[in-house]
This record gives C-alpha cells, sequence and structure tokens, in this order.
C-alpha cells in the first residue's frame, strides 16, 4: 500500500470572507450549488468524463456551477466539449492557482467531482475532504483506498455518477452526512497520522 505523504492541516483554515471573495471573483451567486475538480487537465484525469456527466446533472439541479481547478493540455479539448454540449456558461476554468488559493477554492465549492481512475496518492482530494467537501469519485485504484468514507464511489458510468452528485447537492441530510465523514477522513490523513503510520 502506498501512504500519502500526509496534508498539514494547519494549512487549510479557511475564512467565510475568504470564500465569499473567491465566489465573487469568479461570479459564482450565493445561490449557485458548486461541483469542484482540482487538478491537472491531461486526459488521465478523465475530466471529459465529468463534463459529460455535470451535463446531466444541470439538467436536473438548478443554479449548479463546475469549477476546474488546474490547467493542461486538455483545457482547450475540454473548452469546446462544454460549449458543444451547451454548458461552457456554467464551466468555470480558473487555470492553475497557488496552492493556499486551492484551498479557498475547495472552501467556496460544494462537492469534490474527481473521476481521475490513475491516482495513486491523490492529494488534492484529500485536502478538499479535510475541508469537509465530500466527493464522488470512480472506484478505482488509489482512489478506492482513499474514499472509504465522505462520499460516494461509483462504477465507470457516468449515469451513476451523475446520481451521485445529484444526490449530494439536493439531500440536505446526506450531505451533510458525508461532510462530517469527510472531515474524519481528511483528519486521519493528515501528516501527523501518517508519520505515525510509517514509524508503525
Amino acid at each position: 500500500t502506498i501512504l500519502p505523504t500526509g496534508i498539514d492541516l494547519d494549512q487549510i483554515g479557511q475564512t467565510p470572507a475568504d470564500s465569499k471573495e473567491f465566489r465573487l471573483t469568479y461570479h459564482i451567486s450565493e445561490t449557485d450549488r458548486v461541483l469542484i475538480f482540482v487538478g491537472r487537465l491531461g486526459q488521465e484525469k478523465n475530466v471529459h468524463f465529468l463534463l459529460r456527466a455535470f451535463y446531466q446533472v444541470q439538467s436536473r439541479v438548478e443554479n449548479c456551477k463546475l469549477l476546474l481547478v488546474g490547467d493542461g493540455p486538455e483545457r482547450g479539448p475540454l473548452t469546446a466539449l462544454a460549449t458543444e454540449l451547451g454548458i461552457a456558461d456554467s464551466v468555470i476554468m480558473t487555470g492553475y492557482l497557488p496552492h493556499a488559493k486551492v484551498f479557498t477554492a475547495y472552501s467556496a465549492a460544494d462537492v469534490i467531482a474527481f473521476p481521475s481512475k490513475t491516482e495513486t496518492q491523490g492529494l488534492s482530494l484529500l485536502e478538499g475532504l479535510a475541508l469537509g467537501k465530500p466527493a464522488v469519485c470512480i472506484n478505482e485504484l488509489g482512489v478506492k483506498h482513499i474514499l472509504t468514507k465522505g462520499g460516494f464511489l461509483t462504477a465507470d458510468s457516468i449515469d451513476e455518477y451523475s446520481d451521485r452528485l445529484v444526490e449530494l447537492l439536493t439531500n440536505p441530510a446526506i450531505l451533510a452526512q458525508k461532510q462530517q465523514e469527510a472531515i474524519e477522513r481528511g483528519k486521519e490523513f493528515s501528516a501527523s497520522e501518517m508519520a505515525k503510520r510509517a514509524i508503525a
């Protein structure tokens, strides 16, 4: 088993003012529900799949936005696909953000959408979980060992994946439960906990 490096929980404290400012910067209203993906925009991250899932989510959840944080060679093709699907106005691409701003982006979002099937450590996913953001991931490789609680693992199915995103966005009780689980799971991967496991 590959142990993640661990996350520094002291780094991730965000204030409501940080989150509000971020949402204003990217024209996200207070009533918008926000899905977030953080990572390289490369084919291995499966973001094309995410856009197709978001197309389904958007038809079922009002005022929903998708925040893509990161850059990479697929940015152009992803922009074209968003336009083709008619969802470009609801997809926000921030480009590369400094690490501190990534935490702010997570704090401004509601649910992590992380469809990568090639992760080993999934450090950015863990950082989002530690901020209390539940995730929907595909049940593959390292991610399935990370997301044992704090969200949903799905088959490699756009329909199932979008169903789980909709469930989190529209069911406050399930969202609250998964938020608490996400915080707990993030703490289990704190740098101090990882150090203890490495020594054990």
